[in-house]
């Protein structure tokens, strides 16, 4: 996996009198990372018309290092400051499971159903 993120990077804003209003943006890029990940899933087939699937995958860790990142604070005064190394720890892929199904009303006709719930609760807890 290469790491790539922006987040308004032409933008830097600085409110000296409430710094929770200050925002500077980011560019993040060039970090690696590599995670082994499973996705699990079965189908039934009843019938020629009819096609039954679902589908599991556990949450997956993917935390990302040897980036290079870029934080615009020009409205501080310091231009853009770079930074190497840059890492991301505690970022994750969400638990996801999934049902669906197909109908093949014709030849040429296929209707087809995916319902998916993904469990982004935790997939973010503590990403630094």
């Amino acid at each position: 996996m290469l790491a790539k993120q922006r987040i308004f990077p032409a933008t830097s804003v600085l409110d000296p009198a409430n710094s929770a209003q200050s925002f500077f943006g980011l560019k993040f890029d060039r970090a690696r990372g590599a995670r082994l990940g499973l996705h699990i899933g079965a189908m039934w087939k009843p019938s020629a018309a009819w096609t039954f699937g679902a589908t599991f995958s556990p949450k997956t860790k993917l935390d990302a290092k040897d980036g290079k990142a870029e934080l615009n604070m020009t409205a501080a005064g310091l231009g853009v400051v770079p930074y190497r190394n840059a890492r991301i720890e505690g970022f994750a892929l969400a638990r996801e499971v999934a049902l669906g199904a197909a109908w093949q009303a014709t030849t040429s006709t296929l209707l087809a159903l995916k319902v998916a719930h993904l469990d982004w609760s935790d997939a973010l807890r503590n990403a630094q």
